[in-house]
């Protein structure tokens, strides 16, 4: 919604807004989920969840709920790039892959240091 309001581009969608927010909440769920049952993952254990949960974020959110959203209300534009709705999940996944993996490389770069903090460690 902010990035909507900072800079819009057209009408709002909400498929989109949908997708941002699942693609942050999956990873937080399952963490929460992990730490609950088992307590707070060893630092191989939190590589392996972080990627998997990246890796689902990725498949539903960035590939399939925004090639919906983009499919859905910009139909004219997608058709006319894409062909096809498949042609723009393909495109879409292709795309969205180094974006997702620049995140987790950043997410496992700034996790590990916020760990340390005094403050923070209800969190971790």
């Amino acid at each position: 919604l902010l990035g909507h309001f900072i800079a819009p581009k057209g009408a709002y969608n909400p498929i989109i807004g949908l997708s941002t927010a699942l693609y942050c909440f999956i990873p937080g769920l399952i963490y929460g989920i992990i730490k609950a049952t088992k307590g707070k993952p060893s630092t191989v254990g939190f590589i392996i969840f972080a990627a998997c949960s990246f890796l689902i974020s990725y498949a539903l959110c960035a590939v399939a709920l925004t090639s919906l959203g983009f499919w859905v209300y910009y139909n004219a534009y997608s058709v006319r790039n894409y062909g096809s709705f498949m042609g723009l999940v393909g495109f879409r996944a292709l795309w969205q892959l180094p974006n997702t993996l620049a995140n987790l490389a950043l997410s496992l770069i700034v996790y590990f240091p916020l760990t340390k903090v005094k403050g923070l460690s209800i969190f971790f």
